[in-house]
């Protein structure tokens, strides 16, 4: 069952996806690169294995067909 402590850092990255972008660099030193777009993306994460993963939130830098950039949150 989710509790508040995962719930409410997870609505913050809903709310405002470009706090994503933001702490990748503070905390990895990582730049993200110029994007003009931002928006939220799957969080289901399937690949030709039976076994399925799944993340909490993503957020997409660019065009979400083509992101130039994604972030699992």
């Amino acid at each position: 069952m989710p509790s508040a402590p995962h719930e409410v850092p997870l609505d913050l990255f809903r709310n405002q996806p470009a706090l994503a972008p933001e702490l990748l660099q503070a905390v990895s030193g990582i730049k993200p690169p110029e994007y003009e777009q931002i928006s939220l993306g799957s969080e289901a994460l399937t690949d030709c294995n039976p076994t399925e993963y799944r993340c909490d939130s993503t957020v997409l830098l660019g065009d979400p067909e083509r992101p130039d950039l994604a972030i699992v949150v």
